[in-house]
């Protein structure tokens, strides 16, 4: 009983911190691939979260958030503050992404949706609806950088093959 308290204790913080913030295209991306590939949307949204936070991370992007009434780019500082917390080795974007790299392989989560097993030729079929149901996604408009559907075709396809390919 008690694992399984705790269980849902942390269930209902989780809950309740959803609902009192705002979340972003990790979630919009997550919710067309988990539906599309059957795929566990913690997971998905594992793989999607260190090109996420790249994009987010942008001094100059392309066009503002809307939603949350972002003034100016703070996502890369935001996350500079959470690199400090967690005890990243740098404290900015890419220490961050450095360390859910690091988490993701000590938990033996795939990397890429390709060592998720997603087939390739289904993945490429999909991507330009899986882009284009993103942006319509309701979580989109919370993004702290709002995107193109373009962009997300890029960070959809930096999550198959991995950011790697694209350098």
């Amino acid at each position: 009983q008690g694992m399984h308290a705790t269980e849902h204790r942390g269930a209902t913080i989780a809950g309740i911190a959803f609902s009192n913030s705002f979340l972003g295209i990790c979630h919009s991306l997550a919710h067309q691939l988990g539906a599309k590939f059957h795929l566990p949307h913690g997971m998905t949204c594992a793989i999607l979260l260190p090109h996420v936070i790249d994009y987010n991370a942008s001094e100059s992007p392309t066009k503002m958030g809307i939603y949350p009434s972002y003034y100016y780019p703070q996502a890369a500082d935001r996350y500079a503050a959470i690199a400090k917390h967690v005890g990243a080795s740098t404290f900015n974007a890419n220490g961050l992404i450095k360390l859910i790299h690091e988490i993701m392989i000590k938990l033996d989560t795939p990397l890429t949706f390709q060592d998720a097993g997603v087939d390739e030729s289904d993945f490429l079929d999909s991507l330009e609806m899986l882009s284009k149901d993103a942006f319509d996604d309701q979580c989109t408009a919370a993004n702290p950088r709002y995107p193109l559907v373009s962009e997300l075709k890029d960070i959809l396809l930096k999550s198959y093959y991995g950011a790697e390919a694209f350098e």
